[in-house]
């Protein structure tokens, strides 16, 4: 899974919308109550990455804490939960902004989380 701050990256696609490849929600995102959907239903982000804002919300590696500008890219080493971004199908415009972070327990499942796969470019 990526970090926070690479999740970020990926999500902002070298871009500054404030969705992950419009400013326009309904261009790039399933949100408020749609149910999931097949990814790459809707426009890709400037990477070519589909379905980083809505859809499903994405765990990431690190715990949930509060970030500085000197927190490490590999994030907080200790919190109450893991860093989840992007939102879900389930969550309303707000939260499936690039900029929106949400931390839930690790052992918590449902139909609105998943991961996405990342290697190191290494």
């Amino acid at each position: 899974m990526p970090t926070e701050a690479e999740w970020e990256w990926a999500a902002r696609g070298g871009e500054s919308y404030e969705y992950a490849g419009s400013d326009n929600i309904d261009d790039v995102a399933w949100y408020t109550g749609t149910g999931s959907r097949e990814v790459k239903t809707k426009k890709e982000n400037g990477y070519g990455l589909y379905d980083m804002s809505g859809n499903v919300c994405e765990w990431c590696w690190d715990w949930y804490g509060s970030v500085y500008s000197s927190t490490p890219g590999s994030g907080v080493s200790f919190g109450y939960g893991r860093c989840r971004r992007g939102c879900s199908w389930y969550d309303n415009a707000d939260c499936a902004q690039v900029a929106f972070r949400l931390s839930i327990s690790p052992d918590f499942r449902d139909s609105q989380n998943g991961f996405r796969l990342v290697r190191s470019a290494q």
